[in-house]
């Protein structure tokens, strides 16, 4: 979403005659935003080209390979693609959309982007932290609390499953024990990812079932329906894991104001 809502900023401050370069402005914008990019495109329909000035355009599309997000963390490919568009120049972001807008978008993640993300500090320090919010038992997220993640690592398995694996040391201890989170991964309705027989193992044994269940609890918490509040109707179209990356695909609307 926030995609959009930069190439929604970037078209409405464009206040430019008719014939500017308006596709390499907007990559300009997106760009500011990233670290660093390997390659990005941008393509905006738009005839009769004074239609611009009037706030309106008939299909944005993006494409991008290798955009960092930091020195860590990197998308492998990204495309994003627009219905027609009609904003009111006077207003900022989505406050300025007269009728709604609807984009697809298909992302692209290696497996080994997201083990470089997961071996930085930084991003490991921000994901510990984003943990004890996962769960909604007391007892899960104070475990989350007291210990730490140590070298962990994803790798994706065929039949669409996924496989987690860290050491976990008691914060003030050196002792380690080794865990492992092997699932499937499905769509439920489009709108939330469901973990389909989920295994928790702690140092080759099986964990205890609310670990089990704790997991498939944090699992309803990435829920799109959550968006529509903010007037954003978005559902998946495809979640799936190969041999070394994972594809998202999904589509978004906005509603106008």
């Amino acid at each position: 979403m926030e995609l959009l809502t930069i190439l929604l900023s970037g078209l409405l401050t464009l206040a430019s005659p008719v014939g500017i370069v308006v596709d390499a402005a907007v990559a300009g914008e997106i760009r500011e935003r990233l670290y660093s990019s390997e390659e990005l495109q941008v393509r905006i329909d738009n005839s009769p080209s004074y239609q611009l000035l009037q706030g309106k355009v008939e299909r944005v599309r993006i494409a991008g390979r290798g955009l960092w997000l930091t020195p860590d963390a990197r998308i492998d490919t990204l495309e994003l693609e627009t219905d027609p568009i009609n904003i009111d120049r006077n207003y900022l972001g989505r406050e300025g959309l007269r009728s709604p807008a609807a984009f697809a978008l298909h992302l692209v993640l290696k497996e080994a982007d997201i083990n470089r993300a997961l071996s930085s500090p930084e991003f490991l320090e921000n994901f510990q932290s984003l943990l004890p919010t996962l769960f909604s038992s007391p007892t899960l997220q104070q475990n989350a609390r007291r210990y730490s993640l140590v070298n962990p690592q994803v790798r994706f398995l065929e039949q669409n499953r996924v496989r987690f694996e860290t050491e976990i040391e008691e914060r003030g201890y050196t002792d380690r024990l080794k865990l492992t989170v092997e699932t499937g991964i499905g769509l439920a309705r489009g709108r939330r990812l469901q973990l389909l027989a989920p295994e928790v193992l702690v140092n080759g044994r099986p964990a205890p079932g609310q670990f089990v269940k704790g997991l498939r609890a944090a699992a309803t918490r990435f829920d799109l329906q959550k968006l529509e509040q903010r007037g954003i109707l978005a559902r998946f179209l495809q979640f799936n894991f190969d041999a070394d990356r994972v594809e998202i695909a999904l589509f978004a609307r906005m509603a106008g104001r």
